[in-house]
């Protein structure tokens, strides 16, 4: 599928990049992060897949910085929203994103297809 628009919405800031959080010359942490369009005022959506923090280094605030500089890539980036979303049974990092003082968007159901039912949806077969 190709539309002539579909140019407008890939540029320099789209596809996915990492950051890497480094201490005495060991990775620490990493975050995942992509533009989604179209967005708010078609202005993007920073999107966040992962975050992850070494074990021996959580509670240090390292995951707070990681939070406040993706959302400063967002504002420089000309993005009106951040999302992220995080699994349901992590109660911690649950916590974690609650202190942050950012919103649950409960209105939304994140939909998964995959392995066989991935293969089964494209293949025209019922889906269990």
């Amino acid at each position: 599928m190709t539309s002539a628009s579909s140019h407008a919405m890939i540029s320099g800031r789209s596809g996915c990049r990492a950051i890497l959080a480094w201490k005495a010359g060991v990775a620490v942490g990493f975050a995942t992060i992509s533009t989604l369009h179209p967005a708010l005022n078609e202005s993007g959506t920073l999107f966040m897949k992962d975050l992850f923090i070494s074990r021996r280094v959580r509670g240090g605030g390292l995951g707070r910085q990681f939070m406040v500089h993706i959302a400063s890539l967002a504002l420089s980036m000309g993005c009106r929203r951040f999302d992220w979303t995080a699994e349901t049974d992590n109660a911690r990092a649950l916590a974690f994103y609650d202190d942050l003082g950012a919103s649950r968007i409960d209105e939304k159901v994140y939909f998964r297809f995959d392995d066989a039912g991935l293969e089964a949806f494209v293949l025209g077969s019922p889906v269990d």
